[in-house]
């Protein structure tokens, strides 16, 4: 399996390229009143308002810097009734993959209550890469403010 390496606060993470529908450049974002701090406020993307969660929050690290490596990783993921939905993740350092194959490279299940985003983790180098999962991103209750439903754009 291919993975997309990025940094958020002090650390790298991994997150399965299947679900990255595209990597832009920090865009505009308009404030989401309300939402968690965790969500940096929401962006068109190709004419859908998208959420834009900060990772670097989520990680205990502080808001993500604003600078020209900051990107946004657009994932998808399908909800239980089939739905697909669409969040940005921001994001440093969005510039390396890794592939993982055979089980002595699978990652390692993980179970941390208080990071549900965080479901795995493997090695890279010398370092241990805790991988991502992408619907845990966004909480339940933006995802019923933000309805960011889509095919998959292509």
């Amino acid at each position: 399996m291919l993975y997309l390496l990025f940094t958020a606060g002090a650390r790298r993470y991994a997150l399965a390229a299947g679900s990255v529908v595209e990597v832009v450049p920090l865009l505009r974002l308009d404030p989401l009143p309300g939402a968690p701090p965790s969500v940096r406020g929401l962006f068109s993307y190709r004419g859908i308002p998208v959420a834009a969660v900060d990772v670097s929050v989520l990680s205990g690290g502080g808001e993500a810097p604003e600078r020209m490596s900051t990107r946004i990783v657009i994932v998808s993921y399908s909800e239980a009734g089939g739905a697909i939905r669409l969040v940005g993740l921001l994001a440093t350092s969005v510039t390396e993959t890794v592939a993982r194959s055979g089980k002595h490279e699978a990652p390692s299940r993980l179970n941390l209550p208080d990071a549900p985003w965080i479901e795995s983790a493997f090695v890279v180098g010398d370092e241990v890469v805790p991988c991502v999962r992408v619907e845990a991103f966004l909480p339940v209750e933006i995802r019923a403010l933000v309805d960011a439903r889509s095919e998959r754009p292509g």
